[in-house]
């Protein structure tokens, strides 16, 4: 013979054990969107503090992104930095004027458009060659 399962006919306990789990998991979920957030703000902080701020300022020396989709053939390999130019005025709104040091032409670019152009020394590059010879 079955055994019958006996109901509980007691509502409020029965009320009671269906909305304990249901609170825990919202407590859960609450808990869980809260260490989300505290994540976002850490890896957010880091990562505004390793930023890289460009500071332009006039009679630097600057590279200008080159603007290959004016020309038919690309090149997968070619440098896309020309200069370097020189800094002639800085205006607000990230907008630079720069001179053509060779042709002496001023020009207004964006500011996105540029970096700054670190020179290398000839000694250092000596040092950075490597000298084979034939066995």
């Amino acid at each position: 013979m079955r055994a019958i399962k006996t109901m509980n006919l007691d509502w409020e306990a029965t009320g009671e054990e269906r909305k304990s789990p249901l609170s825990e998991l919202e407590e859960s979920r609450a808990k869980a969107f809260e260490n989300l957030r505290m994540h976002k703000e850490r890896s957010k902080l880091f990562h505004d503090r390793n930023i890289y701020r460009k500071k332009f300022f006039p009679g630097k020396k600057v590279l200008l992104f080159y603007d290959f989709r004016l020309h038919l053939f690309l090149r997968k390999l070619r440098l896309h930095w020309t200069g370097p130019f020189i800094i002639f005025h800085v205006f607000p709104y990230d907008a630079i004027e720069i001179q053509n040091p060779t042709g002496g032409t001023h020009f207004k670019v964006n500011r996105k458009r540029l970096k700054p152009f670190l020179k290398l020394l000839i000694e250092e590059r000596e040092a950075e060659c490597l000298i084979l010879y034939e066995p």
